[in-house]
């Protein structure tokens, strides 16, 4: 399984974000004759008094996705909504 953690300046609110995502083990490496399939993803919006770290703090998103095999995407959203 793979956890990224990406830090980015956004030109469009003018401050640093952050973007987690997890991506599950890919049976690919482990039987080479078969091709890479798209995943699903799903995308987890915190609500006001977390962030984009709460999923993986207080969850078990990373087991989840896992078992699924979906992909992750949790924006920091701050108080924009």
């Amino acid at each position: 399984m793979a956890h990224i953690t990406l830090n980015y300046l956004s030109q469009t609110l003018g401050m640093h974000q952050t973007l987690n995502v997890i991506l599950p083990e890919d049976e690919i490496y482990f039987n080479s004759n078969q091709s890479a399939k798209p995943l699903n993803t799903l995308i987890l919006l915190h609500g006001l008094s977390s962030d984009t770290h709460s999923y993986m703090r207080y969850t078990s998103v990373e087991r989840y996705a896992n078992a699924h095999q979906i992909a992750v995407v949790m924006p920091n959203a701050d108080h924009s909504f």
